[in-house]
């Protein structure tokens, strides 16, 4: 099972966002 923290998750966004930015 795998549990992703509120912080970790907007961590995850903002490099998702980067990526997708690029």
């Amino acid at each position: 099972m795998e549990r992703t923290t509120t912080r970790e998750k907007e961590r995850w966004q903002r490099q998702i966002a980067d990526a997708q930015s690029r």
